[in-house]
């Protein structure tokens, strides 16, 4: 026993360093399938999930694309929804006609869920992409398939290896990234996943200011 002890000891220190190698590498999925509609969660740095919701669009893996933007912070005395509207109406015609703004107050991705399940509804989509940045990707699958069962989901991974990169011990900011979106998966799985859909739009509703006017996409 005695013998066999250490044998135990080191094959667990190497499963161990085998899962934190592969840490950063399994939050991403980039698997975008041809759908009706592509969404781009809200957060994005730098652009990267809007060129990426662009690039899906341009290529034809959507007909329809949805910016998620927060309809209350303010930026310069403008909100993310206003500021995506302008740069719409900047693109050209025939470009702009397939892009649509979806206001949102949301602060997490559960309940930007369902944000985008209103959004969508206009567009009656079957199949739908979601872009956001890569860290991000199985989480957001995750929850959007959870919660909107009604569509087929995929996802496409943004990347940005400025925010993070799948070796993550070799760089600061990609550690604090791959920290905490491990901390909010495994959050997700843990408690989200189990609570009732009513019960997340309610708390959501009690933290929406009353005074706010949402509108419809492209309003």
């Amino acid at each position: 026993m005695v013998r066999i002890l250490p044998v135990f000891i080191i094959a667990f220190a190497l499963a161990l360093a085998l899962a934190l190698a592969r840490a950063g590498s399994y939050l991403v999925i980039d698997h975008p399938s041809p759908s009706d509609a592509i969404v781009v969660l809200a957060g994005d740095m730098g652009d990267s999930r809007l060129n990426r919701g662009l690039q899906a669009l341009k290529t034809g893996l959507g007909r329809e694309l949805l910016i998620d933007a927060d309809n209350h912070d303010l930026l310069f005395g403008k909100t993310l929804v206003q500021i995506a509207q302008t740069y719409i109406e900047g693109l050209p015609p025939e470009q702009a006609a397939h892009i649509h703004v979806c206001p949102h107050t949301a602060k997490s991705t559960l309940a930007e869920s369902a944000e985008v399940a209103r959004c969508l509804a206009p567009l009656r989509p079957r199949q739908v992409l979601i872009v956001t940045s890569d860290y991000h990707t199985r989480r957001a699958l995750s929850i959007f398939e959870q919660r909107l069962p009604q569509y087929q989901w995929s996802v496409a991974a943004a990347r940005d290896e400025t925010e993070f990169r799948q070796d993550y011990w070799n760089n600061r900011q990609s550690l604090k990234t791959t920290l905490l979106e491990w901390m909010k998966l495994a959050f997700w799985e843990l408690v989200e996943r189990w609570k009732s859909p009513a019960a997340a739009g309610a708390r959501q509703a009690a933290k929406r200011p009353q005074s706010l006017s949402v509108p419809a996409p492209g309003a």
